[in-house]
């Protein structure tokens, strides 16, 4: 083998090493970045109706009283995904403190017609998250980086004057099948 082949193997070999074990003495960890995954997955549904006549609702999704998500959505909306995050929700990170806290926070959805009227399903972060996705978040996401939220909008569907109960044309009958998912680092 000639000089310089010998050359290429040896500076091969150390670039090698040095990539595969580092330089002796230096103990620090790189840091590699991982893209989030989903953390929890929850369903959220409603099905009503009320002596009101709209074509659009409010829903929402708050921990400790912070709006993680707040929105008006129509029929139209049905299969579209929204994704709320701290640079679209100004409360996102003061709900993702009651997220992470270790605490078993109140958890509230609610549907609200414009104008005002509506209702609120409440429960704990522990009954609403069920562990998350590996099982293992109890009661909340204590330990995570949350980093946004996907709200997958599966059915939306307002009715007026929908099943009319009155018989005077004033009701809106409304059911709602929406997956919120909870994206971070573990």
């Amino acid at each position: 083998m000639s000089i310089s082949n010998r050359i290429i193997v040896v500076v091969s070999t150390t670039l090698l090493l040095v990539g595969t074990f580092g330089c002796s003495g230096d103990d620090k960890i790189i840091n590699a970045t991982v893209s989030p995954q989903a953390l929890v997955q929850v369903s959220l549904e409603t099905m009503a109706g009320a002596a009101i006549v709209v074509d659009s609702m409010d829903i929402s999704f708050s921990l400790g009283g912070e709006n993680v998500f707040s929105f008006r959505v129509a029929n139209a909306d049905q299969g579209r995904t929204i994704t709320v995050s701290e640079s679209n929700n100004p409360d996102f990170s003061a709900a993702v403190i009651f997220l992470t806290d270790g605490n078993d926070d109140s958890a509230d959805f609610g549907t609200l017609f414009p104008g005002g009227g509506g209702g609120m399903s409440s429960n704990a972060e522990s009954v609403w998250f069920k562990g998350g996705i590996t099982g293992t978040y109890d009661p909340d996401l204590a330990g995570t980086n949350v980093t946004h939220v996907l709200i997958h909008l599966d059915v939306v569907n307002i009715q007026s004057p929908g099943s009319d109960p009155n018989g005077n044309g004033i009701w809106t009958n409304y059911d709602f099948r929406i997956r919120m998912v909870i994206m971070g680092n573990p």
